[in-house]
């Protein structure tokens, strides 16, 4: 109960070669970790939460939006930011405005296009930011065959990342970050 974490959000004011100066100074020092032999091993994470193309809630505090590929929709979402997605709260639901499946990020009984040659992805999430979402910012339900890569998850509640049912195979998820 005492803990408090040392994230922070910060902007870039500016970027001159390979110098990137922020917004406002850190609150915290970010120092990483030493091995036993006193040499730097891990170092703090940074995320970039900001994409070109934005998908968000028109009122984030009211009834929020969420994102639904299913049946045979061919799904390839590549660099997108979704924020403020997702159910309205993480309480119960009640099926007026805080309903079931609805997840920021929602990949739901996908079987992908026609391939008859059964080559390649049903569906592909790489490189998406998503970020101040309600519960399960990305689910894999009953959906086979994906790549979710290089994903960032930003303060979402439950699982940032999590396949529903448990039946969900041969899906790949490589590289992603969750925190917060």
């Amino acid at each position: 109960s005492k803990y408090v974490p040392q994230w922070e959000e910060l902007s870039i004011a500016a970027i001159a070669g390979n110098v990137i100066t922020l917004s406002s100074p850190l609150r915290f020092d970010h120092l990483g970790a030493r091995n036993a032999a006193g040499t730097i091993e891990f170092f703090p994470h940074v995320a970039n939460l900001s994409r070109n193309i934005q998908m968000r809630s028109e009122n984030p505090a009211g009834t929020r939006g969420h994102i639904l590929g299913t049946n045979r929709a061919s799904i390839d979402i590549r660099y997108a930011e979704f924020r403020s997605l997702g159910r309205t709260t993480n309480d119960d639901l009640d099926n007026t405005t805080n309903h079931v499946g609805r997840y920021p990020l929602h990949i739901h009984y996908l079987m992908g296009p026609v391939n008859v040659q059964n080559t390649g992805y049903q569906f592909q999430l790489i490189g998406n930011a998503v970020t101040d979402s309600e519960k399960w910012p990305i689910t894999v339900h009953n959906s086979h065959y994906g790549l979710i890569q290089g994903n960032t998850v930003y303060n979402g509640t439950g699982a940032g990342i999590v396949t529903e049912d448990g039946n969900e195979s041969y899906n790949e998820f490589v590289e992603n970050f969750v925190m917060a």
